[in-house]
């Protein structure tokens, strides 16, 4: 009995144990949110980007910069999730995350986090720091149709801190409907923040967008864009050209062309020209054409574009205006005529030649009739017809050398003449 008493608890304790060491097991950490950012679809233009890092050194000529998402190709204004649901994109939390160490303080300085109306181009609303002495403020700031600046002021948020040159501060900006949240974090401290902001005036699609005044050398890192409340749905990142279609002659079908489609699970799949929908190609237009290729994937529309340079078709054509000749007369190379002729319609130009352009062969200059005679230019043959004149007799063979043929006749007669008369001599 006391055998089985303690195997008893032996296995009580052998299951606590286990068991509690299952349930720690269970407790997983939170999977890290989905970064939307498509950095290799981005331009950075002079500024680095370091892909192995996730960083980008700042150059200072006061540009922007745009990190596209899945969410620019989403066409019916839902967001789809892994679990089948579909939810109004002016109803899910959109967080914006970025660590930036300034090179230099005391003047402006980065990021430029935007919130636009219509699209990427129009920055109507963006987020940035302002640096002053060593406070650092964030604030709200309007900008027109065409992203001009009216420095109009819509939220400031002190930050009581010092911030030296090269140190590094996070800010984190969460938006759902028309208000926005902020958060400046210093070693992983909350040193500022403001929640709830109602200040926008309507729906806006956040975007993430920076720019660096002339605060060159600023480093940023540990960009991120995501969205709160569940896995997306496999969305496609972004379509870039991997290598463009080859330029086509005029009449020509565009052909060839590798397409790239990321996917925000990290995936890619290569496809050809055959799988996209073309639009901008004419092949009977003569010059360069920016073409777009489309496709859809869920409820998103990808585009991207290229150009393309219709080449017009040539040709050589060689013809002769003298098709002529004496018998006896050497082929005239000087009356060979060389023009281009384009297949688009546009008007024939003429090829300046020398008769050392040329080689012939088929013509007998001692053979009367009709001829085809072969030309050789540039490595290439053409044929031509020309007729030589019937022989007209021992005076038409010579008649080439004028008055002395007259002359020969005469002596001859006069030779017959005095040979008579010495027959009726004798």
């Amino acid at each position: 009995m006391k055998k089985l008493l303690v195997l008893v608890c032996l296995a009580l304790a052998f299951t606590a144990c286990f068991g509690s060491v299952s349930a720690l097991a269970a407790e997983e950490p939170a999977a890290e949110p989905q970064n939307l950012l498509n950095f290799e679809a981005a331009d950075f233009g002079k500024n680095f980007y370091d892909s192995s890092l996730g960083e980008v050194m700042l150059y200072g000529d006061d540009t922007r910069v745009y990190i596209p998402t899945c969410l620019d190709y989403i066409k019916d204004g839902n967001i789809q999730f892994a679990d089948g649901t579909s939810v109004p994109m002016n109803e899910v939390t959109y967080v914006m995350e970025a660590t930036i160490s300034q090179a230099v303080m005391a003047t402006w300085t980065v990021p430029f986090l935007v919130f636009a109306k219509n699209g990427i181009d129009t920055y109507e609303y963006h987020m940035r720091a302002n640096i002053v002495s060593t406070s650092t403020s964030y604030f709200f700031q309007r900008a027109d149709e065409v992203g001009n600046y009216t420095e109009n002021i819509l939220q400031e948020i002190p930050v009581p801190v010092t911030i030296p040159a090269g140190g590094a501060y996070t800010v984190r900006i969460t938006y759902c409907g028309t208000k926005v949240s902020v958060e400046v974090v210093v070693d992983g401290e909350v040193v500022a923040q403001a929640q709830d902001l109602d200040i926008l005036p309507e729906t806006y699609t956040p975007v993430f967008s920076f720019g660096d005044r002339t605060n060159g050398e600023s480093v940023i890192s540990d960009m991120k864009y995501y969205i709160q409340g569940g896995e997306l749905a496999n969305y496609a990142s972004g379509l870039v050209v991997e290598t463009p279609p080859e330029n086509v002659e005029y009449g020509a079908d565009l052909t060839g062309g590798t397409f790239k489609i990321m996917y925000i699970d990290g995936t890619s799949e290569t496809k050809s020209l055959e799988d996209f929908t073309v639009t901008g190609f004419d092949k009977n237009v003569v010059g360069e054409q920016t073409v777009t290729v489309s496709t859809d994937v869920l409820n998103q529309t990808l585009t991207a574009s290229f150009t393309v340079t219709v080449n017009d078709k040539e040709t050589i054509a060689v013809s002769v205006n003298k098709t002529e000749y004496a018998y006896g007369e050497e082929f005239d190379l000087s009356s060979i005529e060389v023009v281009k002729k384009f297949a688009s319609g546009k008007a024939d130009e003429k090829v300046a030649t020398t008769s050392a352009d040329f080689a012939i062969s088929g013509y007998d200059a001692n053979t009367s009739g009709e001829q085809t005679v072969t030309i050789t230019y540039a490595g290439q043959t053409y044929t031509v017809k020309v007729t030589v004149a019937e022989k007209q007799g021992c005076g038409s063979a010579i008649s080439p050398v004028g008055g002395i043929a007259i002359g020969a006749t005469v002596l001859v007669a006069a030779l017959a003449a005095v040979l008579i008369k010495r027959k009726s001599c004798r």
